[in-house]
C-alpha cells in the first residue's frame, strides 16, 4: 500500500558487484573449458549447458556411454584443477 521500505530497494553497489563476479565467473570458467580437450568440452557442455544424459551424449558423439563418463570425469578433474586457486571457488565446498 504505502511506499516502499528503503531496504526493498536494490542496491546498485550490489547489483554491481554481482553482476562482475557472474561476468568473472563466466569468463574464467570459458577460458577453463577451452584448455579441456575438444571431446571433454564437449562432454561438459552437453550434460551440465544442455542437460543431456550419458547416453544421449553417447548416442550425438558416436561414443559408448562409458567412454562419455571417462570424458565427464577427466574434465571435471581438469576443470578443478585448473580453477582450484579462483577466489570465487574456495567457498564452494566440493566442486
Amino acid at each position: 500500500a504505502g511506499g516502499e521500505a528503503a531496504n526493498d530497494i536494490p542496491d546498485e553497489r550490489t547489483d554491481a558487484a554481482a553482476w562482475l563476479d557472474q561476468t568473472l565467473l563466466g569468463s574464467q570458467l570459458r577460458t577453463a573449458l577451452l584448455l579441456l580437450s575438444a571431446d571433454q568440452r564437449e562432454v561438459i557442455s552437453l550434460r551440465f549447458f544442455s542437460g543431456q544424459s550419458t547416453v544421449e551424449i553417447a548416442s550425438i558423439l558416436d561414443k559408448t556411454p562409458d567412454a562419455v563418463r571417462q570424458l565427464q570425469s577427466r574434465g571435471i578433474r581438469a576443470l578443478r584443477e585448473l580453477l582450484r586457486n579462483e577466489p570465487w571457488l574456495k567457498g564452494a565446498g566440493n566442486v
